[in-house]
C-alpha cells in the first residue's frame, strides 16, 4: 500500500490496527509498475496473499467471541438494510435545507426521517467504518479487532446476512466481515471507472430481498460521492454544469499563459481560479448527491414492494471539503478537520408493516432527530431495529429509543488519530 503510515502515539499497539493511506503522497514509479504485465500480476498476487494472512490473523482474535445475541421478537419476518454512504456531507442534501434540490426523491418519500446533528467519529473511511460497525470507541479502538461486528451479531441472532459492495475490496476488517456472511459480492471495478455506479448493487440486493429467509440483514457499501465526483453518476445526471466531465472549462480556468512554475501559495491567491475550480467541484459533487438520492430511493422502493416489515438506515462514513472557506481545504482526511468532513447525513425509513407492529417507532425517531450524536450509535441502533438483544445493549446509544443521549460536546479522531473535539 502506498504511503502506509502509523501514528506515533504513546500506546502504539492501539493504533497500529489502522493503516492510514496518505493520498497526498504519490509514487509514480510504483503507479506505472502496477499497470505493467507481468509485474502487475506478481504485485496483485502478493497483495492477495498478504490480505488473506491479515484476515486469518484477525480471525484468531475473534473466533471464540460471542455477543450472546438473540432474536427477541415474535415477528416472523424482519428485513434490515444498511447503506454505508461514501463521502457524504450533510449540507449538500436538499432534504437537509440545501439551496439546490439535490434530493427530489427523498424529499417526497413518506416516513423517511433525516437526522440533523450526526457527526462521523473520523474523517476517513478506513477508520470511520470500523467504528460504525463495531463497539470500538476512540479510547478503545482495539475493540474492533478483538470483538466481532454488528453483522456478526445479526448472524448470531439467526439473521441471513449479505454484504454487497463496490469498494474496499482489500480492507482486512471488512473482508473478514463479508467472508462470514451468508452471501457476499464485491464489484471489483476500479473507483476511477465510470461504469462502477451504486445502482449496480441493487441487482444483487433484489435477489436477497426475495429469498426465503425470514430475517435478513443486507449491507450495501456504496461509492457515493467519492472523488472523482463525475465518475459517480451517468451523463443523464449532469444537472449542474459545468462539471468535471468536461475538460474545456478546466482548461479555460487554468490559463495556458500562466507561469507553469507558479507556486501553490500564488494559486491560492488567485480568486478567479479558486471560484472557477469550486464551481466545477460543487456542481460535480451535487450531481453525485442527486444520484445518491436516486440510489437510496430505489432501494427503498424495492423494499417497499416486498410488503414486509423492513427498516432502511443510510449513514455517511464522513464528509468532504470543497474549498469552502479561506483555508482552501479540499477532499477529506485533512489534519485540520472541518465541520464539512464530520457532519454527515443519517436517514431512516420504515415500511408500513414495520410501523404497524411498532406504532411508537416513528415518534421515537422524530423525537431523536435533532439530538447531537456520533456515528457510534449505529451499532446499538441496528440491534434495536432488528429486535436483537444482548447483555451489553445500551438504550442511550439507539436512535430508535427515547433514552438516546444527546451530547453538547462530541469527540472523535483527526487524520492523525488524535482525540479531538468535533467541529459543529
Amino acid at each position: 500500500m502506498i504511503g502506509l503510515t502509523y501514528v506515533d502515539l504513546p500506546d502504539k499497539s492501539k493504533w497500529r490496527i489502522f493503516p492510514i493511506h496518505n493520498e497526498t503522497i504519490g509514487n509514480e514509479l510504483l503507479s506505472y509498475t502496477e499497470k505493467v504485465f507481468p509485474l502487475n500480476l506478481f504485485l496483485s498476487t502478493g497483495r492477495i496473499i498478504h490480505l488473506r494472512k491479515d484476515i486469518k490473523q484477525e480471525e484468531t482474535h475473534v473466533n471464540d467471541f460471542s455477543f450472546g445475541a438473540t432474536y427477541n421478537s415474535s415477528e416472523e419476518e424482519t428485513t434490515v438494510v444498511l447503506i454505508i454512504g461514501e463521502t457524504a456531507r450533510y449540507s449538500n442534501f436538499g432534504i437537509n435545507g440545501y439551496t439546490r434540490p439535490t434530493t427530489p426523491h427523498l424529499s417526497q418519500r413518506s416516513h423517511l426521517i433525516s437526522f440533523d446533528s450526526v457527526y462521523s467519529i473520523a474523517n476517513l473511511t478506513t477508520v470511520s467504518v470500523p467504528f460504525m460497525l463495531s463497539r470500538a470507541t476512540p479510547m478503545h479502538p482495539e475493540i474492533y479487532t478483538h470483538e466481532k461486528s454488528i453483522v456478526d451479531a445479526f448472524s448470531e441472532a439467526g439473521y441471513y446476512t449479505a454484504w454487497l459492495a463496490n469498494q474496499s475490496f482489500g480492507n482486512p476488517f471488512l473482508m473478514r466481515i463479508s467472508e462470514n456472511c451468508d452471501y457476499q459480492h464485491y464489484i471489483p471495478t476500479d473507483v476511477k471507472n465510470h461504469d462502477n455506479l451504486d445502482i449496480r448493487l441493487l441487482d444483487y440486493a433484489q435477489n436477497i430481498m426475495e429469498n426465503d429467509s425470514k430475517q435478513k440483514l443486507i449491507v450495501l457499501h456504496s461509492l457515493g460521492c467519492h472523488f472523482k465526483y463525475n465518475l459517480r453518476y451517468p451523463d443523464s445526471f449532469r444537472y449542474y454544469q459545468p462539471d468535471l466531465s468536461s475538460e474545456t472549462p478546466l482548461k479555460d480556468i487554468l490559463n495556458p499563459d500562466d507561469n507553469p512554475d507558479i507556486h501553490l501559495k500564488e494559486l491560492l491567491e488567485k480568486t478567479d481560479l479558486l471560484e472557477g475550480m469550486r464551481e466545477l467541484l460543487v456542481n460535480s459533487y451535487d450531481n453525485a448527491i442527486c444520484y445518491t438520492d436516486y440510489f437510496i430511493d430505489s432501494t427503498i422502493s424495492m423494499l417497499d414492494a416486498q410488503n414486509k416489515p423492513a427498516v432502511l438506515i443510510y449513514i455517511g462514513d464522513h464528509g468532504e471539503n470543497l474549498l469552502d472557506d479561506e483555508r482552501h481545504l479540499f477532499l477529506h482526511a485533512t489534519y485540520q478537520g472541518s465541520v464539512y468532513e464530520y457532519h454527515v447525513p443519517l436517514f431512516v425509513w420504515t415500511s408500513d408493516e414495520y410501523r404497524t407492529l411498532h406504532p411508537n417507532v416513528e415518534n421515537n425517531l422524530q423525537a431523536n432527530k435533532s439530538k447531537s450524536i456520533t456515528s457510534m450509535v449505529l451499532f446499538h441502533s441496528l440491534m434495536e431495529a432488528g429486535h436483537i438483544s444482548y447483555p451489553q445493549w445500551d438504550a442511550s446509544l439507539s436512535i430508535f429509543n427515547p433514552q438516546l443521549r444527546s451530547d453538547s460536546v462530541l469527540y472523535g479522531l483527526d487524520a492523525n488519530l488524535k482525540l479531538k473535539q468535533l467541529p459543529k
